[in-house]
């Protein structure tokens, strides 16, 4: 077994390179050990395989609250935003609705999507 720390350029490299071969790995964040994947529908169902499961949502890692806009309505991350500054980055994770349009893979039933924005150095 081997540590690899987000703060290598190497490491980095590595994971991005599985990220975009949709392939899973195992990664800490800022209080546990997670399968990883990227936000794609093959990663989606590449971890729904190994968890033996379909029915729950994940967790969506991102590098800033810039990259929100992505995946929430721009009404909703102003209206979150003094909150997400207290507590981003960190090891706190904030559900909120999806955007309209966003991918069904991107969001469990209730049209929520779960988001963390770990302090990763190089994530």
């Amino acid at each position: 077994m081997y540590f690899l720390s987000w703060k290598s350029h190497e490491v980095n490299t590595f994971l991005y390179q599985k990220i975009v071969e949709n392939k899973v790995f195992l990664g800490s964040t800022d209080t546990v050990l997670g399968l990883m994947s990227a936000a794609t529908p093959q990663g989606r169902a590449r971890l729904n395989s190994i968890k033996r499961r379909d029915d729950k949502p994940y967790i969506i890692l991102i590098d800033s609250m810039n990259e929100l806009e992505l995946f929430v309505d721009r009404a909703v991350q102003d209206r979150l935003l003094p909150f997400l500054e207290q507590i981003w980055p960190g090891p706190i994770s904030v559900i909120m609705p999806a955007k309209s349009g966003i991918a069904s893979f991107m969001w469990e039933m209730s049209k929520k999507s779960h988001f963390v924005c770990p302090i990763m150095q190089g994530f």
